[in-house]
């Protein structure tokens, strides 16, 4: 009886930790396809931009003109598409100021995945998953319509 209490409770161990690990690893390929379309979003905008004297577009008309999938509109953790292109910083691109590479083009609320943080696209092009509290510290210096 002993010997199967044991064994219970070893399956019930790896069992965990495997249902856990898998969890943790699905998380992590959402927020990898999220920041994959965090830049789409991003390298979209800034050529609309340079094309249009630094007006942000809105993604809907990205999509209605095929410039990007419907798909990458939304974080595969999310109902609808929620990304929020940073209107000041495609300005200053377009009228070729000198930025900070730190300056956000875009980014996704931290309601995304479960309030650990979020997706930030810098404007020297690259994506980080920002963990919170430093992706409120960093949000509240951007100049933004939080949805």
């Amino acid at each position: 009886m002993i010997k199967l209490l044991i064994i219970t409770l070893i399956t019930a161990c790896a069992l965990w930790v495997g249902i856990r690990g898998a969890w943790r690893g699905s998380e992590l390929q959402r927020r990898l396809i999220c920041a994959a379309n965090v830049k789409g979003i991003g390298a979209s905008a800034k050529v609309y931009a340079s094309s249009w004297d630094g007006t942000s577009p809105i993604i809907d008309w990205l999509v209605k003109t095929g410039t990007i999938d419907a798909n990458a509109t939304k974080c595969p953790c999310a109902d609808f598409p929620n990304y929020i292109v940073v209107n000041e910083t495609l300005g200053a691109l377009n009228a070729h100021r000198p930025m900070d590479n730190r300056m956000i083009v875009a980014y996704e609320p931290k309601s995304n995945h479960g309030g650990e943080g979020g997706n930030v696209l810098y404007v020297d092009g690259h994506v980080e998953f920002v963990p919170v509290p430093k992706y409120n510290e960093l949000l509240n210096s951007v100049p933004k319509i939080d949805p």
